[in-house]
């Protein structure tokens, strides 16, 4: 939030910034309205007004447990001696790009804990096993016949 040029004195122009996510397009869309909503009942209340702008930062991903790069992901991880847990994760990265450019894209876990916050920490163990359960996966891709695949569920 900023605004101001003082702290003891009403602003007459105040920015603030905030982020909603969800992993359903449906829910995001609701809680952004929600917040602008919000901002614009307090505002109109203390005879303001609002002019929000919301921004999509990045598209969502939701890769299908049953694609060719999940079970690949899972053998590879049976071929370690690990059971893969697929979980979906509100956070974003290249891969969403990718994945809504028609690229059949994961991310896998590295082991942080705390995740952006300031106690953060990576447990070494699970970050060196994601490495090798990366090496896994490219050994059997490249041992396929065919190396290339899409996904069905990009945006047109």
């Amino acid at each position: 939030i900023e605004g101001g040029i003082a702290d003891n004195i009403i602003p007459a122009k105040v920015v603030a910034m905030g982020e909603a996510r969800s992993l359903k397009e449906s829910k995001l869309e609701a809680q952004a309205r929600h917040m602008c909503d919000c901002f614009a009942r307090a505002a109109a209340d203390m005879g303001g007004k609002v002019n929000a702008e919301v921004e999509r930062a990045y598209p969502g991903m939701d890769m299908p447990e049953d694609c060719e790069l999940a079970k690949g992901v899972a053998k590879a991880a049976k071929n370690l001696g690990k059971k893969l847990e697929c979980r979906s994760a509100g956070g974003a990265s290249d891969a969403n790009i990718f994945f809504n450019r028609g690229m059949e894209v994961a991310d896998i876990g590295t082991g942080v804990r705390a995740i952006h916050t300031v106690r953060e920490w990576l447990d070494l163990k699970d970050f060196y096993l994601s490495a090798e359960l990366t090496l896994e996966v490219l050994k059997l891709h490249a041992a396929r016949p065919s190396t290339r695949t899409t996904n069905k569920n990009a945006a047109k």
